[in-house]
């Protein structure tokens, strides 16, 4: 069931708008299109599809849209039919992230296409609909995240502005998503370095979290094996056994 609460009119469009989907959708809606929403959409995730705006500004949205992640800022759209509201979710330092089975969570693992909830406060100085997020819930998130010592491999491609890269694991996981945070640490041995400083074909070990559901990897630590000048490799870790040639674990 769409349950919308609007207790004042921002501009008279977005209250044409909202009250549309209000009173018109349910009404054209069968109940067998009822049911087919129910498997679809935020439905199928778990999610309702509910937009509640207060008249101390107070906002709760639930089953959005993800269309995209810009720094701190997400882009969702909530659809009621052919009635689409766009969404600009301002998050900061003080916002509370969980997933569906209300465990903590990131902003690093919401990607396009997910679904997700957020309250906060509507930003009234800005064009559009525009809220300072006090808590957003992923629901398309796994309940839970596999737990995975470390992967390594080949850098593919790297995504500066979002701070991810593509990597090509030497495992049974393929190419995964490597996704970092302004607190992940990257280093080659003992230097440490910039997200800007990480090269396609770089040879890598990330530590952290895997989500095969998504085939992300959420880094807390990133290790570059990476050639000098002098064409010397600088390791980090621990020599296990060596004879003509030595085994290092670096992998492990």
């Amino acid at each position: 069931m769409y349950t919308i609460s609007k207790r004042f009119a921002l501009v008279a469009p977005v209250a044409l708008i909202v009250l549309g989907s209000l009173f018109i959708s349910p009404f054209l809606a069968s109940a067998n299109e009822n049911e087919g929403k129910k498997r679809s959409g935020p439905h199928a995730v778990g999610s309702a599809l509910e937009i509640r705006i207060e008249d101390n500004n107070s906002v709760l949205v639930r089953g959005a849209k993800v269309t995209a992640v810009s720094g701190s800022v997400i882009s969702a759209e909530t659809a009621f039919g052919a009635t689409v509201l766009s969404w600009s979710v301002r998050t900061n330092a003080n916002t509370v992230f969980t997933h569906r089975a209300d465990g903590s969570s990131s902003l690093s693992t919401i990607l396009i296409g997910d679904y997700i909830s957020f309250g906060g406060t509507l930003n009234t100085g800005t064009s559009g609909l525009t809220v300072d997020a006090k808590a957003v819930k992923d629901w398309s998130r796994p309940v839970q995240v596999e737990n995975i010592r470390a992967l390594h491999g080949s850098v593919q491609s790297i995504d500066v502005v979002n701070m991810k890269f593509m990597l090509a694991s030497k495992g049974a996981e393929g190419v995964v998503t490597v996704k970092l945070a302004t607190s992940s640490v990257i280093t080659n041995g003992d230097i440490a370095l910039a997200f800007a400083q990480i090269k396609v074909a770089d040879q890598v070990k990330v530590s952290g979290a895997y989500d095969s559901a998504t085939k992300t990897f959420t880094a807390t630590k990133v290790g570059i094996v990476r050639e000098d000048v002098n064409g010397h490799k600088t390791f980090k870790g621990r020599i296990q056994s060596f004879k003509d040639r030595f085994h290092f674990g670096f992998w492990k």
